[in-house]
C-alpha cells in the first residue's frame, strides 16, 4: 500500500504547480455531505444570454473525505 502524506498539498494554492491531484482524509464519523455552490453559468445557445443556476452535490463518503 502506498504511504499517503498527511498534508494537503494543493489546498490553497489553486491552480499552481502544488496541485498533486484529489486530496483526501479518513472520514471522521460524518455519514453525509452537501456542497452548494451559485456560481453555475451557462451561456444560452438561442439567446446568447447567460442563465446562472444553482448546483447541489450530495454524498454519503465512505472511509475517506475529498478535501476542497
Amino acid at each position: 500500500m502506498n504511504e499517503r502524506s498527511t498534508e494537503f498539498v494543493a489546498l490553497g494554492h489553486a491552480g499552481s504547480e502544488h496541485y498533486a491531484g484529489i486530496e483526501t482524509f479518513p472520514n471522521p464519523g460524518v455519514a453525509r455531505v452537501e456542497m452548494t455552490s451559485d456560481e453555475l453559468v451557462a451561456m444560452c445557445p438561442v439567446t446568447n444570454q447567460p442563465d446562472m443556476y444553482v448546483a447541489t452535490i450530495e454524498y454519503a463518503p465512505s472511509f475517506r473525505k475529498l478535501a476542497r
